[in-house]
């Protein structure tokens, strides 16, 4: 990415750097830096990832002359933050076949919700250690419906409006199945599927925030039932700086 920088300013691009080290080479290459300023991680990318989703939001939305109706969502994001925090942590205690299971971990949406499923594969990988698979929920529909058995589980997202009655029909669809399937959105009425309280106004261009938070929590219980220390990097720094061997070197 480092790299890119130069060539697309040779060829008149403007440059806006997003980044949380000050001192970043980043930072100084770009013309425009915007700093995140989110409290530092101590492993994985947890704070900085929704400070940097919310950056971004606001970013855009200054290019979109949306401040104002965007730091409103933005506080409205926040403040629903407190109750999904409990809500999922309650959820991820309470809940243990889900939080136990061994099985891959699939993770489906559609739309920008594709992104928070990418976040969220790397997170139980990360974070749990435990297989995860990511796709469209559409995708999911043409073949990888035979992945399904007894011991299944899925985190479907719901939070796209336009297509939330296409993913609760295939969340109904494979909680009729048996397949333990995790909903996150809107709760919809009369349905077996699990969920937590969902805030009832769609957080538009911050919607990841509040995808990624439930997702955090999945993977911190899960290592914690598979007795793993959360987040701690086995084989690789939190930086990969080569695309051979491995920092740490260690064998199975």
């Amino acid at each position: 990415m480092i790299r890119l920088v130069p060539l697309l300013q040779e060829r008149g691009c403007r440059t806006i750097g997003v980044f949380n080290v000050r001192e970043s080479t980043l930072a100084k290459r770009t013309e425009q830096p915007v700093f995140v300023g989110s409290p530092a991680d101590e492993l994985v990318a947890i704070q900085t990832y929704t400070g940097t989703l919310a950056t971004l939001g606001l970013l855009g939305a200054a290019y979109e002359n949306e401040w104002e109706n965007a730091t409103t969502a933005l506080n409205e994001t926040i403040a629903a933050l407190h109750h999904l925090i409990s809500e999922c942590s309650s959820f991820c205690k309470s809940r243990n076949n889900f939080i136990e299971g061994t099985a891959t971990l699939y993770l489906l949406a559609r739309g920008a919700a594709l992104a928070s499923v990418e976040e969220g594969v790397l997170l139980m990988h990360e974070v749990a250690k435990a297989p995860a698979v990511g796709m469209s929920a559409a995708q999911f529909r043409h073949g990888p419906v035979e992945a399904i058995h007894k011991d299944f589980r899925a985190v479907i997202f719901g939070t796209q409006p336009v297509t939330m009655a296409l993913d609760l029909s295939l969340a109904q669809d494979l909680s009729g199945m048996g397949a333990q399937v995790l909903w996150l959105g809107p709760e919809p009425n009369n349905t077996n599927l699990l969920t937590v309280s969902w805030p009832e106004k769609p957080a538009g261009r911050f919607a990841g925030i509040l995808e990624a938070v439930p997702l955090q929590l999945l993977a911190y219980y899960m290592a914690i039932e598979r007795g793993i220390s959360p987040g701690k990097f086995r084989y690789t720094a939190a930086i990969t700086s080569s695309e051979t061997g491995f920092a740490h070197g260690k064998t199975i």
